[in-house]
């Protein structure tokens, strides 16, 4: 009796699977409540005039080795200033004092130079305080939406394009491993069934295009960029990506709706539609009943996943010679199709041939 094939494969991508959503989600739920308190404190909160206490200036390191003379090898350079201070502020006559410049950190402000974050909260300096009216002692510099929100709201854009593709992927998947025809077949309500000889839907290249633009703004954001993002340029990068993304769906969805992947069979008439050809401004007709074989050719010209792929070819009355109706197709992809048109062309499978 065979041994039972082992299933911690399928069980550990699961679980990272799942902690990848999890933690999406999380990330999601976290970024949400942030931003609308830093909201709602813009619309809700009272201000006070207050002092700056004490201003510092950090600044965040990365590590590279450094051949800056009288600096140790190996030490880190620096590349964000940002800053740690404490303020006082009076509200009904009672003195607070707060460290808080906004509600969440990732709402400080950053620079890239150490004269500039000098100068925004200097010791001494006269400040508006913002404060919640129902608690005093909570209170912030800070409120609404800050210009360094962009970077983790394009990171958030970046690992939610993944988890809807990952989920859709998913999805497909399971409807495939249901019936694997889905994997081409579009829609089939008895009477005209549409197959499509590609998977990767207009959907899809949008999804694609939102994850790619995304991950290129955090990059552009957080290291590019001379000056801290604005207000307006992060708005701006963000409808650029949303446009890219409609343009490219309207885009794959007319090249697709063209019929240049599609095949068609009505049943009601009897005929086969086949996908355009270069050149052709009409797709090829054929009666089901004048089809005589369904041929899988290899085609050695061509390698998928370093495997030779395969041409698919029909043979009919009335064709002066086979026409093509797929090319580059795995072997499974092949044997999938030619086995689907055969039965609804009443024929018998035929021998396929085989991987050399």
């Amino acid at each position: 009796m065979p041994e039972p094939t082992p299933r911690w494969p399928q069980l550990l991508a699961a679980v990272i699977a799942i902690g990848f959503a999890v933690g999406v989600l999380a990330f999601d739920v976290f970024v949400a409540v942030v931003v609308t308190r830093q909201i709602v404190a813009q619309q809700t909160w009272k201000t006070a005039q207050g002092t700056i206490v004490s201003s510092v200036v950090t600044a965040s390191r990365r590590g590279n080795v450094s051949s800056t003379p009288g600096r140790p090898r190996g030490s880190t350079t620096k590349s964000r200033y940002g800053l740690r201070v404490s303020y006082t502020y009076s509200v009904d006559g009672k003195e607070l004092v707060s460290e808080r410049i906004s509600i969440a950190s990732f709402g400080d402000p950053s620079f890239r130079h150490e004269s500039e974050a000098a100068g925004v909260y200097p010791q001494g300096s006269p400040v508006t305080v913002y404060y919640n009216p129902a608690d005093p002692s909570q209170s912030a510099l800070r409120v609404g939406l800050q210009p360094e929100m962009a970077v983790p709201g394009f990171i958030l854009l970046t690992f939610n394009a993944a988890l809807f593709y990952a989920i859709r992927t998913a999805v497909c998947w399971w409807r495939v491993r249901r019936d694997p025809i889905r994997v081409f077949l579009q829609h089939d309500d008895g009477n005209r069934a549409l197959l499509r000889l590609t998977s990767f839907s207009a959907l899809d290249l949008a999804v694609v295009v939102v994850l790619i633009g995304s991950f290129i703004s955090v990059f552009v954001v957080a290291f590019a960029v001379p000056t801290p993002l604005t207000a307006r340029a992060a708005l701006a990068l963000v409808l650029i990506i949303v446009l890219s993304a409609a343009a490219a769906f309207l885009w794959r969805n007319v090249r697709l709706n063209a019929g240049h992947r599609d095949i068609v069979v009505d049943r009601t008439l009897g005929r086969l539609s086949l996908p355009l050809l270069a050149g052709e401004r009409e797709p090829a007709e054929l009666r089901l009943s004048d089809i005589d074989r369904i041929e899988v050719v290899l085609d050695h010209d061509r390698l998928k996943n370093r495997r030779v792929t395969r041409r698919l070819i029909v043979h009919a009355a009335g064709l002066a010679e086979p026409r093509e109706v797929a090319r580059w197709l795995e072997a499974s992809e092949a044997k999938l199709l030619a086995g689907w048109l055969r039965r609804e062309s009443r024929l018998t499978d035929e021998a396929d041939p085989e991987d050399d």
